[in-house]
């Protein structure tokens, strides 16, 4: 099932229960829930035995709710940047996430990393282009976001850094070498 295809929605849907970590668009979320603010959004979509709601949201970041933060909305800005081609954003960001919780990273860990990547993968142009290099990466999440802080701060020496939020990151980041 395929919760952006009308006709493949029941199917996907009904599996719904069964997500932890439920990573989606804005948009999407609204249809689903009939809401439209992301906070009621997010917990519409609130369920026992989730651990995030994720919702993108392009140019204006990502809100998201998890058990790591008691339920609460958080908002996780957008990274500047100038878009070239929005083809496989999503795509990059779901993988990222995916790939950060899989190797433990806290969630707000594993949705700034990937935003960045997202982001990055913006600045491309191209249907064929691939996703950002480690190098981009490292380079996004220095960047400032829209508040004026950099999203981390990174430690080369040790492999990870710090958040502005002061969460420690024990992570490399982990973009595809694929450039």
């Amino acid at each position: 099932g395929d919760l952006e295809n009308p006709e493949a929605r029941c199917e996907a849907e009904a599996l719904l229960p069964l997500v932890d970590h439920l990573v989606l668009s804005l948009a999407v979320g609204q249809r689903l829930t009939g809401e439209t603010d992301p906070n009621a959004v997010a917990h519409a979509l609130w369920g026992e035995g989730r651990h995030a709601v994720v919702l993108t949201d392009g140019a204006n970041g990502t809100w998201f709710i998890s058990s790591e933060r008691q339920n609460h909305l958080s908002h996780q800005p957008a990274f500047p940047v100038d878009a070239v081609d929005t083809t496989g954003c999503g795509d990059v960001f779901h993988g990222v996430y995916a790939h950060g919780i899989a190797h433990g990273w806290g969630i707000h860990s594993a949705i700034r990393t990937a935003s960045a990547a997202g982001a990055a993968m913006a600045a491309r142009s191209g249907t064929a282009h691939v996703p950002p290099s480690h190098e981009i990466g490292e380079r996004m999440l220095s960047t400032p976001n829209l508040d004026g802080c950099p999203a981390v701060k990174v430690d080369r020496q040790r492999g990870g850094g710090e958040c502005r939020d002061g969460m420690a990151l024990d992570h490399q980041f982990s973009f595809a070498r694929l450039t």
